[in-house]
């Protein structure tokens, strides 16, 4: 289970801040790449998302989001997000047919 955010599959990659805010900004998803099973879906319940500022002055964030969309918090760092600075999604449980799984791999986004 791939961890992403928005429908493109951007784990590991870097973006601009605008395209992190505006394409990607709104939920966190678990896809299913490359799967036998067509149909089965999972529907993340719950992440942890960490803002890690590159060089100093600036604060680390850590925060829990319940349900799958992106917080007000998480946009609004990425709005003044500078080149370098790093957005990590991980910690996430999904919902799938069986019950709840947790997603061992996250997404890491730095801005370009």
């Amino acid at each position: 289970i791939l961890t992403t955010v928005g429908k493109d599959k951007t784990d590991g990659r870097q973006a601009p801040s605008y395209f992190l805010y505006c394409e990607m900004g709104r939920r966190v998803f678990a896809n299913l790449d490359n799967f036998v099973f067509e149909g089965i879906k999972f529907t993340v319940t719950k992440f942890t998302w960490t803002f890690a500022p590159k060089g100093g002055g600036r604060q680390a964030v850590v925060e829990n989001a319940n349900g799958q969309i992106v917080p007000g918090s998480f946009k609004a760092l990425v709005q003044t997000a500078r080149s370098g600075d790093k957005f990590i999604i991980d910690d996430v449980t999904a919902q799938g047919p069986n019950g709840p799984v947790k997603i061992t791999n996250g997404s890491v986004f730095t801005i370009l």
